[in-house]
């Protein structure tokens, strides 16, 4: 394990979760803080960042990275494997090189990038975008405000 760090503000009896981070090289790194950022970053293995107000990250190099946040951004990159990023209301974005990108956002904008394989984006109100280099792209929009899908391939 590289590092490992939490955290905390205590103010008034209530406990604020400012940040949230953890970083392994290899296995599993995982980060969760209610009210705050939370990022997790590992080189082989797994990454996973949640976080329910504020910015949830998740980068890995090889393997599966997700972020899920419920209002802000969420963010998901991997180089090799699958990547993929949830959010409620804001924006989800999720990039990977090889394998799978997902992105999917109720409110905002959701935006799926992938060199080879297969990317995907979804969003119930506002903007998204799929781009793939090579292979499948796939994107879904219930509203006619903006919807590029771009296939480079």
């Amino acid at each position: 394990m590289i590092a490992s760090s939490n955290q905390y503000c205590v103010r008034k009896v209530l406990l604020i979760c400012l940040n949230a981070s953890a970083s392994v090289r290899d296995g599993t790194a995982s980060a969760s803080v209610r009210d705050g950022t939370a990022s997790a970053s590992v080189r082989d293995g797994t990454a996973s960042a949640s976080v329910r107000d504020g910015t949830a990250s998740a980068s890995v190099r090889d393997g599966t990275a997700s972020a899920s946040v419920r209002d802000g951004t969420a963010s998901a990159s991997v180089r090799d494997g699958t990547a993929s990023a949830s959010v409620r209301d804001g924006t989800a974005s999720a990039s990977v090189r090889d394998g799978t990108a997902s992105a999917s956002v109720r409110d905002g904008t959701a935006s799926a990038s992938v060199r080879d394989g297969t990317a995907s984006a979804s969003v119930r109100d506002g903007t998204a975008s799929a781009s793939v280099r090579d292979g499948t792209v796939f994107g879904v929009a219930t509203t006619t405000i903006l919807f590029p899908v771009l296939n480079t391939g």
